[in-house]
């Protein structure tokens, strides 16, 4: 079992999610204080497609980025190659990882972070994102 102050990043995380479609795909977007990827983890298995979790600390933002399993396999989109790797590219910092988990760290606040990777994401599925209602 994580520890507590896992759990309540985790859960806080779930409550402050907003959540998108785009195309036919449930993207999470979620602002916390720590466990960015842990977060983002949890959504997924919620039932996002795509979760962006952000938090800022020390004047630098942190955004994780995990991809689901069907979504790689029907879109071909890399976390890494697709989305920190062109966030860091278009407001600076740094952007690595893989397939399904990418991490974006860089000089930025957390909407701006959130507001970049949905916009790369939309723009590499030629789609806009729809707040669910």
């Amino acid at each position: 079992t994580p520890p507590f102050s896992e759990r309540v990043a985790r859960l806080k995380g779930a409550l402050r999610s907003q959540v998108v479609k785009v195309n036919d795909f449930l993207v999470a977007l979620s602002e916390i204080g720590s466990f960015e990827a842990s977060v983002a983890r949890s959504l997924l298995s919620l039932g996002a497609d795509v979760a962006l979790v952000a938090s800022e600390r020390g004047g630098k933002c942190r955004l994780s980025v995990r991809l689901s399993k069907g979504f790689i396999e029907r879109t071909g989109l890399s976390a890494s190659r697709d989305i920190t790797s062109e966030v860091a590219n278009r407001i600076g910092g740094k952007g690595g990882g893989h397939d399904a988990a990418g991490s974006y760290v860089g000089p930025c606040n957390t909407s701006r972070a959130l507001r970049e990777a949905l916009l790369v994401l939309s723009s590499k599925l030629a789609a806009k994102a729809v707040p669910l209602r």
